[in-house]
């Protein structure tokens, strides 16, 4: 039987919690579109499943030009 060493099972009676990073390299490796990405996202959030601190961001395409600047003057997003 193959064994993946990048994925581990979760056997206990508590919730396995969805790091920042595992949830990025699902959706990467699903190939979701940013839209659909957000909705997986804000789910998971609110049924109390990613880890704390993970943050699920949504911006509109009206907020792309000033995000640009956010990210170069004050190093946010």
């Amino acid at each position: 039987m193959y064994e993946d060493p990048d994925f581990s099972t979760c056997l206990t009676a508590e919730p396995c919690l969805i790091a920042h990073a595992e949830l990025n390299c699902s959706v990467r490796h699903l190939g979701l579109p940013k839209t659909k990405a957000q909705v997986i996202g804000s789910l998971l959030k609110q049924s109390n499943l990613l880890e704390k601190g993970v943050t699920v961001s949504f911006y509109r395409k009206r907020q792309s030009n000033i995000a640009q600047w956010m990210v170069m003057w004050c190093g946010v997003l």
